[in-house]
């Protein structure tokens, strides 16, 4: 989930854990003294196509090249966004004018699959479809961002066995 959904669950016990991608933009939890809060593991965004797509076997593919297929985005990429954005405005170009946005990772999936979408994800979202060779990241130097995966605890509460052996397997899960 998105971490302004899940805090207040997470204060109010209804949640005993939350694990998120850390937007750099959620203000007030890094510094609210009843969360516990843990980096899993860094989170490597790209530029993702599928193994079909016309750029998917160029190397160095620029920002103007980027610009000559749709985007499709999702929501709340926080920090990363704006970085996206900052890389076209360096290149001295605007950034894809109308991406589409969607809170539907299927939805993009979808797109990506099916057409000559572009998309900026997080490597381990679309793992299975990299692994498969179905997608590809593009070799477009200055387009790579990491991002936090976060997980959050109530501070100072004690943990129940299962809890503690979730925790665990999630360490375990972000280290492999």
């Amino acid at each position: 989930g998105i971490l302004p959904e899940l805090m207040p669950a997470l204060l109010a016990r209804e949640l005993d854990v939350a694990v998120t991608m850390n937007s750099m933009t959620d203000a007030g939890t890094d510094s609210d003294p009843r969360l516990h809060r843990e980096v899993l593991l860094q989170d490597q965004y790209r530029v993702m196509v599928r193994a079909g797509h016309p750029l998917a076997r160029q190397s160095g593919v620029s920002a103007a090249q980027l610009l000559e297929y749709p985007w499709v985005l999702g929501r709340r990429l926080g920090a990363v966004e704006l970085a996206f954005r900052q890389r076209f405005h360096d290149a001295g170009l605007e950034a894809p004018p109308q991406p589409m946005e969607t809170a539907s990772t299927e939805f993009l999936r979808a797109l990506v699959s099916e057409g000559d979408y572009l998309s900026l994800l997080p490597t381990r979202l679309v793992h299975a479809e990299l692994r498969a060779g179905l997608w590809v990241r593009l070799d477009a130097p200055g387009f790579s961002w990491q991002r936090p995966v976060m997980l959050y605890t109530r501070e100072g509460e004690p943990q129940s066995a299962p809890l503690a052996r979730l925790l665990q397997a999630m360490r375990n899960a972000a280290t492999e």
